[in-house]
C-alpha cells in the first residue's frame, strides 16, 4: 500500500509528531510504501530517522541550495509542492496530523476533490471562534474523512460541540509518548530541594508557563525549598527568562530541550503541567511511566489519567488560583510522592497503548483495505 502521512506544523518537530511518525515507521516495516510530506525543509534527527526507517520525504521548500540552481529550477509554494507529491506518490491513503483542528484544511480540500480517501489524527481542538467560512471548511474536511482519532474525549467533546455535527467515524485513542512503556527510573537521590519539572514548549498562550510563575510569585512560594526545571524552547523564552528576573524568582531554571525522559526524572520529584489547553500531553504519560505524580490543571487529556490525590494533584479551574491552591496541597503532601508515582506509573499503563506505532498501522490497515462506499461503517475498529 501507498500511504502519505502529512503534516503540517510549522515547528521543527513537537509532541504532535510522535504518534504518526511511530505509525509510519511500522507501516514502512511491514512492507508499505511510506511517505512524509512537511510544510517546509526539515534537516532534524526525527526526519533523519524517519529516513532511516524506510519513509521517503518530500517538502513544501527546497533545501539549501546554491542560488543560481534556485533560480534554473523555480520551486513554487508549499500547496503547489503538496500537490506534486500527490501525483508522484500516487498514495492510496493518506493521514493528516492535526497540530490544531483549523491544520490542514487547504490540502484536505484538494485531496476531498481528488477523491482520495485520507483519515485524520487530531491531537488538539483549540480555543476556535465562529467564523462562518472557516468552519464550513472544518465541518466538509472532518465529514468527508474515512476516520478521525481524537488524543482525548475532551478534544473530541469541544470538536462536537464546535462542528455541531454529528462524528460517528470519530474515535478516541490514547496518544504516543517518548521512550519505553516500562522503564526503569531511579527515584532522585534526595529530597531536598523538591524539584519539579514543567515540560512544554515555552509558549505561553497555551503551555501556561506565566500561570505558574504568578503563583510562585507569591511570597509563601518564596520561601520554600523548590526548584522548577522548564525544559523545552520556544518564543517566548526570554520572556518568561526576564519576568523572573523581574519578580526575582530563584526557583526557575531554564533548562533547553536536549534532556531524554529517563534523564528528566531520574533527577525531578513530579511534572506540573500547567496549560491551558492540551490534546493529551506525552509528558504527562512520559512522567506517570516514569512513576512521577502530575501536578496538572484540568485541561484535556487528563480527566481520567490525573486522579487527584491518588496519582498527583488535579485543580477545579484553569488559573493562577486554580494551580495555587493544587501546588499548596501537593506541597503538603509531598513526603507522598514517592507512593503517588507508583499509583501513577501502573495507572497510565492501563490507558496508553504498549506499542503506539502497531496500534496506530492495525487502524490504518484496516481503514484501507475497506471499500470507500463501506468506510463510515461500524465494522472498523476504531
Amino acid at each position: 500500500m501507498r500511504v502519505l502521512f502529512v503534516s503540517l506544523n510549522e515547528a521543527l518537530w513537537g509532541g504532535s509528531e510522535v504518534l504518526w511518525s511511530n505509525a509510519a515507521t511500522e507501516m514502512a516495516r511491514r512492507g508499505h510504501r511510506v511517505h512524509a510530506f512537511f510544510p517546509y525543509f526539515k534537516d532534524i534527527e526525527e526526519t533523519r530517522l524517519l529516513q532511516r526507517g524506510g519513509c521517503e520525504l518530500n517538502f513544501g521548500t527546497r533545501p539549501p541550495t546554491r542560488w543560481w540552481k534556485r533560480l534554473a529550477s523555480p520551486w513554487g509554494p508549499p500547496l503547489a509542492r503538496f500537490v506534486h507529491a500527490l501525483s508522484r506518490v500516487s498514495p492510496e491513503l493518506i493521514i493528516f496530523s492535526q497540530g490544531a483542528l483549523r491544520a490542514c484544511l487547504a490540502e484536505i480540500a484538494i485531496c476531498r476533490d481528488q477523491g482520495i480517501p485520507y483519515a485524520i489524527i487530531n491531537q488538539l481542538t483549540e480555543p476556535l471562534g465562529y467564523v462562518d467560512d472557516v468552519r464550513r471548511e472544518m465541518r466538509e474536511a472532518f465529514g468527508s474523512a474515512g476516520r478521525i482519532w481524537f488524543v482525548s474525549q475532551d478534544n473530541l467533546d469541544r470538536a462536537l460541540h464546535f462542528l455541531a455535527m454529528p462524528l460517528p467515524h470519530a474515535a478516541v485513542i490514547p496518544n504516543s509518548y517518548a521512550g519505553e512503556f516500562e522503564p526503569s527510573p531511579s527515584w532522585p537521590t534526595d529530597d531536598h530541594p523538591i524539584r519539579l519539572a514543567l515540560v512544554a514548549r515555552l509558549d505561553p498562550p497555551q503551555k501556561g508557563q506565566d500561570i505558574l510563575i504568578e503563583v510562585l510569585e507569591q511570597e509563601s512560594w518564596r520561601r520554600r525549598d523548590l526548584e522548577i526545571s522548564f525544559f523545552g524552547e520556544g518564543p517566548a523564552r526570554e520572556s518568561l527568562a526576564q519576568r523572573c528576573r523581574h519578580a526575582g524568582i530563584s526557583s526557575v531554571t531554564f533548562a533547553g530541550r536536549a534532556a531524554t525522559p529517563k534523564e528528566i526524572w531520574n533527577s525531578h520529584h513530579g511534572l506540573i503541567l500547567s496549560s491551558r489547553y492540551e490534546g493529551q500531553s506525552l509528558s504527562m504519560i512520559e512522567a506517570m511511566l516514569h512513576g512521577r505524580p502530575v501536578i496538572a490543571l484540568p485541561v484535556g487529556g487528563t480527566d481520567g489519567v490525573v486522579l487527584d490525590g491518588e496519582t498527583g494533584f488535579l485543580a477545579d479551574r484553569i488559573d493562577a488560583v486554580g494551580l495555587a491552591s493544587t501546588m499548596e496541597r501537593a506541597w503538603t503532601a509531598r513526603s507522598s510522592f514517592r507512593q503517588l508515582g507508583e499509583k501513577a506509573a501502573k495507572h497510565i499503563r492501563t490507558i496508553v497503548w504498549r506499542d503506539p506505532g502497531a496500534e496506530m498501522a492495525n487502524r490504518l490497515e484496516a481503514l484501507a483495505t475497506e471499500n470507500l462506499a463501506t468506510m463510515h461503517s461500524d465494522r472498523l475498529p476504531l
